[in-house]
């Protein structure tokens, strides 16, 4: 089982934190930062891409 204090739920999901590489922010700020970074990679947006209704 993995320490209690290297684990972070935000809504269902649970996180496992390895190691942080900054003081300045806290172990859930870096999840939910690498949380956001990984959705807008997957997220593309087309100028030219037909209108959606």
């Amino acid at each position: 089982m993995e320490d209690k204090e290297n684990l972070y739920q935000i809504g269902p999901v649970t996180y496992v934190i390895e190691r942080v590489f900054t003081q300045s922010k806290t172990p859930q700020d870096v999840v939910v930062e690498e949380i956001i970074t990984t959705a807008k990679q997957g997220i593309k947006i087309s100028h030219s891409a037909k209108q959606m209704i």
